[in-house]
């Protein structure tokens, strides 16, 4: 990782520490979220399907209220 940062001339460099943990982060946050995400209470998302709901507003109001303790533990970590 480092002679590639070096060959770039991102090493040592603002750019280079936000790509280094943006790319250390990325697999623990898919993991987090998708195991958090995949648990969510299936009924609550075909009521809301039943009631006339898209996917984005599911998303909006079922999903993202549910997942905001994950996402808040991921922005912790």
């Amino acid at each position: 990782m480092a002679k590639l940062f070096g060959s770039l001339g991102l090493f040592g460099t603002v750019t280079g520490v936000v790509l280094f943990h943006v790319e250390f982060c990325l697999p623990f946050a898919i993991v987090l979220l998708r195991n958090f995400f995949s648990n969510t209470a299936r009924n609550l998302i075909e009521a809301a399907r039943m009631d006339g709901a898209k996917e984005w507003m599911i998303f909006r109001r079922v999903v993202l209220p549910i997942g905001k303790p994950a996402i808040a533990s991921l922005t912790i970590f």
